[in-house]
């Protein structure tokens, strides 16, 4: 039995842990043909499984002690509670395999198995059901749901379609969404836009589409920048800016042509334009695959935030509870048994070095985002 959890979320008034799973080993074959990666039919077999303990009720700003984990609920912020928000990202329906990245040759790499559903319907189904769940637990529906791109793997008309079956369906006119990398395909279905924008009370969500079709990586054109600084210009309201890729660090002293995420020039665009309009509470995308939160020297306290993907390991969404005065971010890990013994198992791949990669440190997922 594991003993020592790990922190999941921590909110203003709860805070959630999690026992990973006790996992058997693995009976990896190897594939066939000289350039193969190894494979396996199928995840590990669940020892234990794994456990989600919501400690509720709690008080903000306060220290707590559960099992050995000292930790301190987020304070609350200041004002009334104006909009909340949920975001998803990198759903990938139609995968059949996790574990590969790119060409690299990569080890294990999982499946679901022959008359299994597979992952992507499978997480992504549960992530609805979280959602909504969620949703009926705080007795409040979320204002706006984000999807913040890769929602298929190569944009077919069947991933596109299981995509809209799942979350336009349950959401409908509450849900936003954008391309991500694998969405942006020339044969893709999938609708692409430069920059789009939403208004709620006293807050405004602006889209941006950072694919190139094609290209793993992305950009934010000079005419986005234009266009984003048009939703930003003359507001009152705080703007959140969601786009799929990440951007290069301005802070860095080497630029990186080939940077995986937004390219240099793209990536001081966007921190200039943030830099320039005080009311941009930060920047939110996924792509990467990990919870991770950066801050750079230009914009202060402006978080540029990744977060984990919906398919594999942790298998999260993500909650924004925007006040008047600050924001708070709470990761929310998919806590269904299938489910969980799913994630749990994609801790194996990439060698298992997954686990520290994606699932990031507790700040990189449950944070108070103060406004400057």
């Amino acid at each position: 039995m594991i003993d020592t959890p790990e922190i999941l979320s921590v909110g203003d008034d709860e805070i959630v842990l999690g026992y990973p799973a006790i996992l058997g080993p693995l009976e990896v074959e190897p594939a066939i043909g000289e350039h193969a990666s190894t494979q396996v039919s199928g995840p590990p077999e669940i020892i234990e499984p794994a456990r989600v303990m919501r400690h509720s009720g709690l008080t903000p700003d306060t220290t707590y002690n559960f099992d050995g984990v000292t930790l301190r609920t987020l304070a609350r912020p200041e004002g009334e509670l104006l909009v909340t928000l949920a975001t998803v990202t990198d759903l990938h329906f139609g995968e059949t395999v996790t574990g590969i990245l790119g060409s690299v040759n990569t080890s294990p790499r999982f499946h679901r198995g022959e008359g299994a559903l597979s992952h992507p319907v499978l997480m992504n189904s549960m992530a609805v059901k979280s959602i909504a769940d969620h949703e009926t637990r705080i007795g409040r529906e979320f204002d706006f749901i984000v999807a913040k791109g890769d929602l298929t793997n190569r944009g077919s008309r069947e991933e596109f379609d299981q995509f809209t079956g799942h979350y336009v369906s349950r959401f409908g006119s509450r849900l936003g969404y954008i391309r991500g990398n694998h969405d942006a395909k020339a044969a893709s279905v999938v609708p692409g836009i430069s920059v789009d924008s939403l208004e709620l009370p006293g807050v405004t969500l602006c889209l941006v589409d950072t694919t190139i079709t094609d290209v793993d990586s992305g950009q934010v054109s000079p005419r986005q920048v234009s266009q984003i600084q048009e939703v930003v210009r003359d507001r009152d309201h705080l703007v959140f800016i969601f786009g799929h890729h990440h951007p290069f660090s301005p802070d860095s002293t080497r630029v990186d042509p080939n940077y995986f995420g937004l390219d240099p020039d793209s990536s001081r665009r966007l921190v200039d334009l943030i830099q320039d309009n005080r009311n941009v509470v930060g920047y939110f995308c996924g792509h990467t695959h990990r919870n991770r939160v950066r801050y750079f020297s230009a914009t202060g306290p402006v978080p540029y935030v990744e977060t984990a993907c919906v398919k594999d390991f942790p298998g999260s969404w993500t909650e924004y509870r925007i006040f008047e005065g600050g924001t708070l971010q709470i990761s929310r890990r998919i806590g269904d048994p299938e489910a969980l013994a799913w994630s749990e198992a994609n801790r194996m791949i990439y060698a298992g070095l997954y686990p520290g990669y994606a699932l990031g440190q507790p700040t990189d997922r449950s944070i108070n985002i103060d406004y400057r």
